[in-house]
């Protein structure tokens, strides 16, 4: 009694120090009341990833229906957007349930801006704190019951709880669409560790085993669904179920459990496109969510054919093992060109989502190796073999994944958890120690930023919201099939920024297009490429130049640290300029020279009118 209370004090002083440090990591995107802009506004929004989420839930709110495309970041043109619409909908649905609906404002439903960010962005530390639990719970379920596998969960728990790259997602603050991904991943690896535990052939056996396999499968279909790379770890989980067919007495019943497993998720991922609030027939996720089904159908042949092969001397051989692996091969012959086509579309649009730079980092890549290492140490079991495969296939898709540095340190969690359970001592004493590394890490790391960058940041949110007044558009910003009269150029690294706090549109520019502009040293030259854009202001902020998305001296940057008397340059004329001036540092100054400039400038480019049309109100409800 007295060890399961200190184990149980134990876990609960680390899931509260989990949340302290969340919170206080996010304590310094709140803003204070002279900060907010306009008072729609009390969290600093400035990054692309929570940007583009809220807009998402604004517009779902707005229209009852999470929209796969989205005109405002394409200038009118509806391209369709890569991302699933599956978080979206359960943030709209976690806003309609904390929230308080009494604002009078049609286009959001009776919520306001400000209402939906602080629902949303204080659920930050209580989904880090859901994660450190599902970690935990996979980690048991992997090294069992005994006392070191007990050590090893809670160390596995401490590392997903205090690692910065898990940290970062699922601080106060921040909102991520693989925040929920990532719980469900730790859930499906739960569900597959315990499918390759040994079961018996007495009917409890085989009622657990056919429990763990539509769990397994129901996880795999949400996890998937919720965040398309969680399908390497539904892959990686096969691969280690079909490697623990190879005993033969287990072999029958893991089999069965495959094929469950499978067939229900290939079910369950076909569901979102029937019913729900995210509900479509075409686009890039859908055809990601096609290929992933069909996939699931097709890999659950070969534990057909185990089950075949595992058929004892002198039982007779059973017509429906015979009929199911027909079937499962005819769907595969027949589905495999349209899987195809689908795959290829989806793969291509999550590749071209966003740029390939900077989704490979360098330290990731060498923890990503040393897991790969460690795993062949511990592949004897088919536990350390499932971690190997895992750490493996993300290994060879981090440059298509968007936080790989969080793939690794779940990785990592996990097998610091095995090294606790290794039979070697020195490995189950190194562990924690690594596990304490990892939290002292996560404390040093999640300082508050400095005061000055702080500065910056606020005046170029707020910088942003000013499009709305003086960027002309008569289209409601609800709409996600609208045709804007005009929209603003912005680096494609803030178009999510520019869209959220302006509510106006950017074009449909491609990354090489923007870089050419960006290059560019004639302001004439800058002109011509927004006319050609159909654009009509251009935002210049010093941080572009000082994160590589504009030329440092060129026409765009030019504009951005233009002095502060000056009201025109070319054919450009500043409209809106912050009153803070910043150096190339982006620390704020208090008195101007050459070498600083407006934390975030508007410009507007000649010949187009001053006044702005009146904009007619929303006319979208909730359905």
């Amino acid at each position: 009694m007295n060890q399961l209370l200190s184990r149980s004090a134990f876990l609960t002083l680390v899931l509260a120090l989990a949340f302290l440090l969340r919170w206080q990591a996010g304590t310094e995107l709140q803003l204070l009341p002279a900060e907010q802009a306009g008072g729609a506004s009390a969290w600093l929004v400035d990054d692309e990833a929570t940007a583009k989420a809220l807009r998402r839930v604004e517009v779902t709110l707005a229209q009852g229906q999470v929209p796969l495309t989205d005109a405002l970041y394409a200038g009118g043109t509806a391209q369709p957007q890569a991302e699933s619409p599956v978080p979206a909908a359960v943030y709209a649905a976690v806003v309609r349930l904390l929230g308080q609906g009494a604002s009078p404002e049609p286009s959001l439903s009776g919520y306001t801006e400000a209402e939906v960010e602080d629902v949303l962005l204080r659920s930050g530390p209580l989904l880090g704190l859901l994660l450190a639990v599902c970690v935990h719970l996979a980690a048991r379920a992997l090294l069992g019951s005994s006392e070191r596998a007990r050590v090893g969960a809670w160390c596995a728990a401490a590392v997903a709880a205090f690692t910065p790259a898990l940290l970062e997602p699922t601080r106060l603050g921040l909102l991520s669409e693989a925040v929920l991904g990532w719980v469900a991943v730790a859930l499906l690896m739960r569900s597959f560790a315990r499918l390759l535990e040994p079961r018996g052939v007495d009917p409890q056996g085989l009622v657990d085993g056919v429990m763990e396999g539509l769990l397994s499968g129901l996880l795999a279909g949400i996890a998937v669904a919720l965040w398309a790379p969680a399908l390497l770890f539904v892959l990686a989980g096969t691969a280690a179920l079909l490697r623990a067919c190879a005993e033969p007495e287990q072999a029958p019943a893991r089999a069965r459990a495959g094929i469950l497993l499978l067939l229900v998720a290939a079910f369950a991922l076909r569901l979102p496109l029937e019913e729900g609030p995210w509900a479509a027939s075409s686009g890039p996720w859908v055809a990601w969510v096609r290929f992933a089904s069909t996939l699931c159908l097709i890999l659950a042949a070969p534990f057909a054919v185990v089950v075949m092969w595992s058929k004892k001397r002198g039982e007779p051989r059973r017509v429906l093992h015979l009929a199911l692996l027909a079937a499962l091969v005819l769907m595969a012959v027949a589905w495999m060109p349209e899987a195809w086509e689908a795959g290829r579309t989806g793969l291509a649009a999550f590749v071209t989502s966003e740029p390939l730079a900077g989704r490979w980092d360098a330290w990731t890549a060498v923890a990503l190796a040393g897991l790969v290492l460690c795993g062949l140490v511990l592949w004897r079991t088919h536990q350390g073999f499932l971690v190997l495969v895992t750490g493996a296939c993300v290994l060879l898709a981090t440059p298509l994944l968007r936080d790989g540095a969080a793939a690794a340190a779940l990785a990592a969690a996990f097998l610091i958890a095995l090294l606790v359970d290794a039979r070697q001592a020195w490995m189950r004493s190194a562990a924690p120690l690594v596990a304490g590394v990892c939290i002292v890490a996560g404390f040093v790391l999640a300082r508050p930023g400095e005061a000055a960058l702080r500065e910056e940041r606020c005046e170029v949110s707020g910088g942003l919201r000013q499009l709305r007044a003086l960027v002309p558009s008569t289209a409601p910003w609800n709409d996600p099939l609208p045709a804007p009269q005009s929209s603003v150029l912005v680096p494609a690294t803030h178009a999510a920024r520019a869209v959220l706090h302006g509510r106006r549109a950017v074009p449909a520019a491609s990354v090489g297009r923007l870089a050419e502009l960006g290059a560019t040293a004639d302001f004439a030259e800058l002109a011509r490429g927004l006319r050609g854009l159909g654009a009509t202001h251009v935002v210049a902020a010093p941080r572009f130049a000082a994160e590589g998305s504009v030329q440092a001296g060129g026409a765009w940057d030019q504009l951005a640290s233009a002095p502060a008397d000056t009201q025109r340059l070319g054919e450009f004329e500043r409209v809106h300029a912050s009153p803070r001036r910043v150096g190339r540092d982006l620390r704020a100054v208090l008195t101007g020279d050459a070498a600083t400039g407006a934390a975030l400038s508007i410009w507007k480019l000649a010949g187009k009118p001053e006044q702005a049309p009146e904009r007619r109100e929303p006319e979208f409800r909730a359905r």
